[in-house]
């Protein structure tokens, strides 16, 4: 007799847990992320709710965007994490995160955009990258993207111009670290930098 009632339970246990994994699958990463406490969005640096968070790689661990400036500030190409030690090599803008912390926490989320913004680079070989003369990159302002080309590079940023879009089909294409200025140049530059680029070519 209980060897027939074990028998009938387990199908019954089984199609529960399917229904069950059924229901998990369903569940859309924000509802997830709502159903997550504070502490998990909370920077392990700061102790505070994280603002812009970044993953590093190949760690993956996140961290806000002031606390990874604040690491960078000695040596940008060589900044540790903080949790594992590793070497950061790239840090990347989770956006969904991003989004999801300013929607679950608006008021403490505006806090933080309204306050003083630091300038700095960040941690990682791609926040630092050298670009040599004509390199093409991307950089986005807005809502607009542009392309440009490098005329000088320095430490503490870089200097471009803005050159005719047509002309990034000639040369490859570099992702754009996040520390780039765009540095104000004449038009007469431009137009005498873009002329001499299909001379050359």
């Amino acid at each position: 007799m209980s060897s027939t009632n074990s028998s009938t339970e387990l199908p019954h246990q089984q199609k529960h847990l399917t229904k069950h994994k059924r229901q998990l699958h369903k569940r859309t990463v924000s509802e997830i992320c709502k159903s997550l406490h504070k502490e998990w969005w909370v920077c392990s640096i700061c102790l505070e709710l994280m603002y812009r968070p970044h993953v590093v790689k190949p760690c993956q661990h996140i961290f806000c965007e002031r606390c990874l400036q604040d690491l960078a500030t000695a040596n940008p190409l060589r900044t540790s994490c903080p949790l594992c030690r590793s070497s950061i090599e790239e840090c990347q803008l989770c956006s969904d995160v991003d989004k999801q912390i300013k929607s679950q926490f608006p008021n403490e989320y505006r806090k933080f955009a309204e306050g003083k913004q630091r300038a700095g680079p960040l941690p990682g070989h791609s926040s630092r990258r050298h670009l040599g003369i004509f390199d093409w990159i991307r950089f986005t302002t807005g809502n607009r993207e542009y392309r440009h080309v490098v005329i000088c590079s320095f430490y503490l940023g870089h200097y471009i111009i803005l050159a005719s879009r047509y002309m990034s089909d000639y040369i490859p294409e570099v992702p754009i670290p996040n520390d780039y200025k765009l540095d104000n140049v004449p038009l007469i530059v431009i137009g005498f930098i873009s002329t001499l680029i299909l001379i050359l070519r």
